[in-house]
């Protein structure tokens, strides 16, 4: 098992809030129309069930988590706000019981400015590995490999090396490749003077033509050994983002952000969509990607409050979709503009009370590696990340910060 989300709480709500807002939710009418170059096969849904908690893992309420990390036996909380001089927290994750810190705040040797709260696990050598994304006291941006094994055991930051990818990386395939992603582009000038009238009131420098791009980097060879150049279709600017032939804009790329997760063993990477419902499977030796959609979820949706899957995981037998939908997404962002400034942790709302506002809570989408939904899980209140470690299932309950494990049994 090897995964990691690649996009954070705040980045899907900050992009969000881009999008043109509408009275309702708009939902996609064309069914025809492909957001991913891949066929898209609508599959059976399931019957929705309950997955009960197991236990909720002490302390993690207490930090004022931007992102949480969950690898091996430790949990890592990352928090720009937290007073101490320390960028992650690390906790036990059977005792909640704090075992360290990692990356010193500061301008002194292995001290960094700010750390992007990428923290990306592998372990290599009986050693627990992370790549960081930081801010040196320099003021460069690098990516930086800590030993957080031994970080640990002397309290000190152990960097072993720094990685020159040519963008932000996102998982490991193994302790010697990496996943990363090239940021889309914006274009005007090359876009052909037949489609620039469609751009009407858009300015030149927001005009999307290039989209994202994965690639696989070697850290032996030092360089960028495969590129998915197909993953998206191109060029961008003929790609409608609502369905009704609106163009894209370089605030539209964000309806292409994807959770990702990789399963090495199979060589698949899976891309499940945000703001567009969709589970997509990448062959990385091929290329070639398959899509499924759930028969009855929407297509997409315009509205600057809504988001779908939150995050994703997979291990050899399954991937594992956190969903949100649009019920959920409206109430909380009402309720949270409800609350009082600072009000942190937020208070937790019964799941009685998630019911009586919006409906069923987050749930659980399994498919296996054909694409086939095999459960669809109703879990406790409204979750922001999705883990797994060792064949255990946690969550991340949004803004309180409490860490729940749940009873899943998968065969």
């Amino acid at each position: 098992m090897s995964v990691m989300k690649s996009i954070s709480l705040l980045s899907v709500l900050a992009v969000a809030a881009m999008f043109v807002a509408c009275s309702e939710d708009t939902v996609v009418k064309t069914e025809s129309f492909n957001y991913f170059n891949a066929k898209v096969r609508l599959v059976a849904d399931k019957p929705l069930e309950r997955l009960e908690v197991k236990r909720r893992v002490p302390n993690t309420e207490n930090f004022n988590a931007q992102n949480l990390y969950v690898f091996d036996s430790m949990i890592f909380i990352y928090s720009v706000s937290a007073p101490e001089s320390w960028w992650f927290t690390v906790l036990d994750i059977e005792s909640g019981e704090e075992i360290g810190k990692i990356g010193r705040k500061g301008r002194g040797p292995n001290e960094f400015n700010y750390v992007y709260g990428t923290f990306i696990p592998v372990k290599q050598n009986g050693d627990i590995k992370s790549l960081m994304q930081v801010r040196t006291s320099e003021g460069k941006l690098a990516n930086l490999l800590c030993n957080v094994t031994k970080s640990l055991q002397s309290g000190q930051g152990v960097y072993e090396r720094e990685i020159d990818m040519p963008s932000s990386p996102l998982l490991w395939i193994d302790t010697k490749r990496m996943i990363g992603e090239i940021p889309p582009k914006s274009e005007y000038d090359n876009i052909p003077e037949e489609y620039k009238s469609m751009f009407g009131g858009i300015a030149r420098n927001q005009v999307l033509r290039i989209m994202p791009q994965c690639f696989i980097y070697s850290l032996s060879e030092q360089r960028i050994t495969k590129t998915y150049d197909q993953i998206y279709p191109q060029p961008a600017y003929l790609l409608p983002f609502d369905g009704y032939g609106k163009p894209i804009s370089s605030t539209d790329q964000f309806a292409y952000m994807t959770n990702k997760a990789v399963n090495p063993s199979r060589g698949k990477l899976v891309l499940a969509g945000s703001l567009i419902p969709q589970i997509n499977i990448l062959d990385l030796k091929s290329g070639k990607m398959e899509a499924v959609r759930v028969e009855g979820l929407p297509l997409a949706s315009n509205s600057e409050s809504v988001s779908f899957y939150n995050d994703v995981q997979c291990d050899d037998k399954y991937i594992y979709a956190l969903y949100q939908g649009p019920q959920i997404s409206r109430f909380y962002r009402s309720y949270l503009e409800s609350l009082p400034e600072k009000s942190y942790p937020y208070p937790e709302l019964s799941d009685a009370e998630w019911k009586e506002k919006c409906g069923p809570n987050c749930q659980l989408h399994i498919f296996d590696w054909s694409g086939n939904l095999v459960a669809r899980y109703e879990l406790e209140g409204v979750a922001n990340n999705l883990y797994l470690t060792n064949g255990r299932i946690f969550t991340h309950r949004r803004y309180s910060g409490a860490m729940l494990e749940y009873d899943l049994k998968m065969e």
